[in-house]
């Protein structure tokens, strides 16, 4: 047995039973702290609080659970990075949700732009996620794709 082998065995996750991680990391701060500094694509800076971002999380937990979320549900999303895509992540685990981040970058790549087999192969994904949601009985109550 190799050591990454025996260390792997060794592990242990240590996680409490009722662990909410938009609690620990996101509503545990002072809300007139920085939380980030946000550069979007036209190189426009935004500074946001710990405040600012604790409330964007309540508002996405809020309309989450508004549209039937609830603990164990499945939420995908797809949307650049923002800070409101960090507070709809935070607003998922407050919902009690299983977070399920697409990237837009594999879809656009650096440029930006979503060639036709690009949207071709979402629509595969899509449907074959459908099919086994169907075929397996998933979960899967909120499967929220959110375009940017």
């Amino acid at each position: 047995m190799s050591r990454y082998d025996e260390v792997c065995a060794e592990h242990e996750w240590r996680v409490p039973e009722h662990y909410n991680i938009a609690a620990d990391v996101c509503d545990r701060h002072p809300p007139d702290k920085p939380a980030m500094i946000f550069e979007d694509h036209a190189g426009t800076h935004r500074e946001v609080t710990w405040g600012e971002q604790q409330s964007l999380a309540n508002r996405a937990a809020n309309m989450l659970a508004a549209h039937g979320v609830e603990k164990g549900d499945r939420v995908a999303v797809c949307v650049p990075a923002s800070p409101e895509t960090a507070a709809v992540f935070f607003g998922t685990w407050k919902a009690g949700g299983i977070l399920i981040a697409l990237s837009v970058l594999v879809l656009t790549g650096w440029a930006g732009q979503v060639s036709l087999g690009q949207m071709s192969f979402v629509a595969v994904g899509a449907a074959v996620g459908a099919v086994a949601t169907a075929t397996w009985d998933l979960d899967l109550t909120a499967a929220l794709l959110i375009a940017g």
